[in-house]
């Protein structure tokens, strides 16, 4: 489980801070003009190239608009990132017992897998 919670709370800072799903911001070259682009969603590509320039479409550049994204979604991000480890916090303990110790138990002895706990 720690491997979902870890992929939904870099998924939603990914989300609101740059528009893009976390999938999305690290392997998309996403440009503005294609029928699912926005100005106001950018991609590690265009942040890792852009040395200050300014965003497609906009007067801003790239930092200043993840900024931008950030202080308009900064409630969401708080809310989310509380809610998340709260919501698997209470699922370990409703299904701990029940699910989640046979099936680590599962991979232990079946696979041998000893590094991916759920």
């Amino acid at each position: 489980m720690n491997l979902a919670q870890t992929y939904l709370l870099a998924n939603v800072l990914s989300e609101y801070s740059t528009g893009l799903s976390l999938w999305n911001f690290l392997s998309s070259d996403e440009k503005v003009g294609t029928s699912n682009s926005s100005s106001n969603r950018i991609t590690l590509n265009e942040l890792m190239r852009s040395g200050g320039k300014t965003h497609y479409g906009t007067d801003r550049t790239e930092a200043q608009l993840v900024f931008d994204n950030m202080k308009e979604n900064g409630w969401k991000i708080a809310g989310s990132m509380i809610a998340i480890p709260f919501g698997f916090k209470m699922a370990n303990k409703l299904l701990g017992k029940q699910i989640i110790n046979p099936t680590n138990r599962f991979l232990k002895n079946t696979l041998g897998i000893t590094e991916v706990k759920l």
